[in-house]
């Protein structure tokens, strides 16, 4: 095919920029394709001229296109097609992974978005010929569906206040439930608390409120330390006996999986162990102990004590030798210990536990109705 030349030179602005620059891409690819060159570039006149009628001309620029030889022109139809198609001026680096603008830079990246209002993200959800289906695009459906899965979860783990007004003594991020449990239990004289609901202490948790009979059923963990085992109880109704509630477990016949753990248990034996339950608000290197009455109700036991979610009790046997020693029991000293606010409520029902300290302070604190003047006259 012999050399072809042709020029022309036309107004560029910025109304027609975009469509200036497709018709002089499609002219050079035409041209080296053996077709006319002039006839490419009477189109891209006409373009031009139609699209800058009417408005006012602040930008020109003159473009020649001259004829060279078939290799050239099919390497500049290259270097065309892959021009910023923002501004036209510079080779495109970036394709909009949406609608696959290309683009240069980030102004262009930002005209882009103002312009056509694409938001420039994917779309997970667009429709994909099956014969056009390949491994990447199942991958992303499969990532697809696990963000969805994700964000499900996170709603339900963290569920947003929502503005409503929140029953008193209760943290936001609780559900509706487990408010009713907490003030029920505060008014039972138990210092109930919970976990973030995303933790697995939480999730197991299946302590209960029932309204209408104002009656608890806590889930309770009964741990034999004897033999370490531990025995999930998740319905145990308040009114119910600590012990009559253990000695179920020791009937085999019911329970025959436990034989040969709590054989230890069996018979009168469960009446000499000793019940303790794990005191919270203590620092982690201080763990103690409080000591349960096995022969009355759970709510009895329960009253003045401080509780995370639900409680777990140590069933501790007499034979245990080092039963003091591993389960240590709480003190005084060790009040001082905990922090304010589980001191305060238990040392509200179990004044046994007040420190000389802390009964120092009530004296000394002008704003407690222990105060002592300097005459020795109280408030």
């Amino acid at each position: 095919m012999a050399d072809q030349e042709a020029s022309c030179t036309f107004k560029r602005h910025d109304n027609s920029l975009h469509g200036a620059c497709i018709d002089l891409r499609e002219a050079v690819c035409a041209e080296s394709n053996g077709q006319t060159g002039d006839i490419g570039i009477e189109r891209i006149q006409e373009k031009s001229q139609h699209d800058t009628t009417g408005a006012t001309e602040t930008d020109e620029e003159s473009v020649k296109v001259t004829g060279v030889s078939t290799d050239e022109k099919a390497a500049d139809c290259i270097k065309v097609e892959n021009i910023c198609e923002v501004c036209c001026n510079v080779s495109a680096k970036y394709r909009c992974p949406r609608c696959e603008t290309r683009s240069c830079s980030l102004p262009c990246v930002k005209q882009h978005k103002i312009t056509s209002g694409c938001s420039g993200e994917r779309d997970k959800t667009a429709f994909v010929d099956i014969s056009c289906y390949s491994d990447k695009d199942l991958l992303n459906d499969y990532r697809f569906l696990e963000d969805a899965e994700r964000r499900l979860f996170s709603n339900h783990s963290a569920p947003v206040n929502r503005g409503r007004q929140s029953v008193r003594f209760t943290p936001y991020h609780i559900n509706k439930r487990c408010k009713f449990l907490m003030n029920a239990a505060y008014k039972r004289g138990i210092n109930l608390s919970f976990v973030h609901p995303g933790l697995s202490r939480n999730r197991i948790n299946t302590s209960f409120y029932t309204i209408s009979d104002d009656k608890i059923e806590w889930h309770v963990d009964w741990l034999f330390s004897s033999t370490a085992t531990l025995v999930k109880d998740e319905k145990v109704a308040e009114t119910q006996i600590l012990i009559d509630q253990v000695r179920k477990f020791t009937n085999f016949t019911e329970y025959p999986h436990l034989r040969k753990s709590l054989e230890e248990y069996r018979g009168d034996r469960l009446d000499s162990c000793q019940f303790l339950l794990k005191v919270e608000g203590l620092p982690a290197n201080r763990t103690r102990y409080f000591a349960l009455k096995p022969k009355e109700t759970l709510a009895e036991n329960l009253k003045g004590l401080c509780l995370i979610e639900y409680p777990t009790v140590v069933v501790v046997p007499s034979s245990d030798q080092q039963a003091q020693d591993n389960y240590p029991r709480l003190c005084k000293e060790d009040m001082v210990e905990m922090d304010r606010g589980s001191a305060q409520h238990m040392v509200k029902f179990h004044p046994e536990l007040i420190p000389l300290n802390y009964a120092e302070q009530e004296i000394l604190n002008i704003n407690s109705s222990l105060y002592v003047g300097a005459q020795g006259e109280g408030k």
